[in-house]
C-alpha cells in the first residue's frame, strides 16, 4: 500500500561488518531499527568497565532499544557488538507511527517483539533475583545453542565472562563444576552442552502465569 512505499522510500539502511563494536545514544538516534541480515548484540556497561549482554538481535527482529531512544525524555545510551554482518532498516519516527496506525500486520510484528522482550527480560529478572552465577551461565549456553542450533558452543571463558559481567576466572572455575557433574564438556574454544542441562530462564517464564490472567478454576468435586 501507500504507506509502504512511503515508508521504504524514506527509511534508510545500516550496513556494519562483523565485529564492530560501537556505542549509540539516544540523543543521535531517530529511527527505529529492524535487522534485515546478520546478528549483533547490545550490551550494558558499569561504571568499572565491566559489560553483560541484554539481549541479541537476528534477521527479522526489531530493536526495541532503539524504539525506546526515540521517545526518550533524557539520554540513554547502549553498546552494540556486531556478530556477523549486519543490514538495518532504520525507520524514521514519523513513518514508524504512519505504518502503526495504519497497517495491522506491522503492527502485530512490533507487539510480538515487544512481547518476547518482555518474555526475556523477566527470565533476566528471575536470574538476578533467585539464581546463582552458575545458573544464569547455564542458562546463556543454552541460549547460545537455541542461535545456532548445536550443542557445540565456539566461544571462549572471556566471551562468557563478558557476556555475564563477570571475570574470566570466576566462569573458568564454573565451567569446571560443570564438566565434573556432566552439565558440560570442554574444549580448546568451545563448549559442548550435556543432555540434562535446564531449559533457559525465557522458556520457565514464558510458561508461568502471567499477573493479568484469569486465575485457573478449582477442580470439579
Amino acid at each position: 500500500g501507500a504507506d509502504w512505499e512511503h515508508a521504504l522510500a524514506t527509511a534508510r539502511i545500516m550496513r556494519m561488518a562483523a565485529g564492530t563494536a560501537t556505542q549509540f545514544c539516544s540523543n543521535d538516534v531517530d529511527s527505529v531499527n529492524i535487522v534485515l541480515q546478520g546478528s549483533m548484540k547490545v550490551r550494558a556497561s558499569s561504571a568499572d568497565g565491566r559489560t553483560f549482554s541484554l539481549y541479541h538481535l537476528g534477521a527479522g527482529e526489531v530493536c526495541l532499544l532503539s524504539l525506546a531512544f526515540v521517545y526518550a525524555e533524557e539520554k540513554l545510551q547502549s553498546d552494540v557488538q556486531v556478530e556477523s554482518d549486519l543490514l538495518v532498516w532504520q525507520l524514521p519516527r514519523s513513518e514508524f507511527e504512519a505504518l502503526l496506525a495504519s497497517n495491522a500486520g506491522f503492527r502485530d510484528f512490533i507487539m510480538a517483539g515487544l512481547s518476547d522482550y518482555v518474555v526475556k527480560l523477566l527470565g533476566l529478572v528471575e536470574q538476578a533475583h533467585f539464581g546463582s552465577l552458575q545458573s544464569r551461565l547455564l542458562d546463556t549456553l543454552q541460549q547460545m545453542k537455541a542461535r545456532t542450533g548445536s550443542t557445540a558452543i565456539a566461544i571462549t571463558h572471556q566471551a562468557l565472562a563478558d557476556e555475564l559481567g563477570s571475570s574470566r576466572e570466576v566462569i573458568s572455575r564454573l565451567l569446571k563444576t560443570l564438566e565434573r557433574d556432566g552439565s558440560v564438556a570442554l574444549g580448546r574454544k568451545s563448549i559442548t552442552l550435556g543432555a540434562d542441562a535446564p531449559a533457559p530462564a525465557a522458556a520457565r517464564a514464558k510458561g508461568k502465569t502471567s499477573p493479568g490472567s484469569a486465575p485457573s478454576r478449582p477442580a470439579a468435586r
